[in-house]
């Protein structure tokens, strides 16, 4: 079960709200995901050199909306970070803060709060088109 993509898959959760992070953690993991948390752009990027992942979840956190290339900076690099790892923007912001997504290389989008319930389901539809050859939009 080495090959990134075979079940149950290892997710990496970078969000700077620990009620969130634990919450869905614990969703994925009852729905039999391995699943990896940070609380930060900094140590999702360590977990990303130490493990491979089938998805990665990333918050924006930490900058300020005013500027596109602020906007975006902590986001790509992680996506950068992650290679040909499926990265999806989760996030609580509007989604069209994040319009242009999928050219910029990003799996998907997530809109939090949302129904939590649903999350297991967006994360195997982000796997599945991975393993289908279109995990960047």
């Amino acid at each position: 079960m080495d090959t990134a993509l075979s079940p149950p898959g290892v997710i990496l959760i970078m969000d700077d709200n620990p009620s969130l992070r634990s919450l869905v953690r614990d969703v994925l993991h009852d729905e039999g995901f391995r699943v990896v948390v940070a609380s930060n752009h900094a140590d999702a990027l360590t977990a990303l050199t130490s493990l491979r992942f089938s998805l990665l979840l990333a918050d924006h956190v930490g900058r300020s909306l005013a500027a596109d290339a602020d906007r975006w900076a902590d986001l790509d690099a992680l996506r950068r970070a992650a290679g040909d790892i499926p990265t999806v923007i989760f996030t609580a912001l509007p989604p069209a803060t994040f319009d242009g997504y999928g050219a910029r290389g990003f799996a998907g989008l997530i809109a939090k709060p949302g129904d939590v319930a649903e999350l297991p389901a967006a994360v195997r539809g982000v796997l599945v088109g991975a393993t289908a050859g279109s995990a960047h939009g």
